[in-house]
């Protein structure tokens, strides 16, 4: 999910829902599958697109959670490795 806005023109409640979405999100639901994803020897929890690194305006909601999930999954990864 994205909202397409200049950065000054994101209010509070656009970040909720952008970040709410697509990082609480995989935040929430990653866990639960975790031994499913054991379970089939899933190397990779989480996906994302690398665009996050070309700063493409107006897209810092969507950018800025990319950023935040990638970093997630290399938590959860370090956290879960066995």
């Amino acid at each position: 999910m994205n909202i397409r806005k200049e950065i000054l023109a994101i209010t509070e409640e656009d970040w909720d829902q952008v970040l709410s979405t697509n990082l609480k999100g995989v935040a929430v639901l990653l866990p639960g599958g975790r031994p499913h994803l054991v379970q089939q020897k899933v190397r990779q929890g989480s996906s994302t697109s690398l665009d996050f690194l070309v700063p493409w305006p107006p897209a810092a909601g969507l950018r800025g959670q990319q950023g935040g999930l990638i970093q997630l999954t290399r938590v959860m990864a370090t956290e879960w490795r066995p």
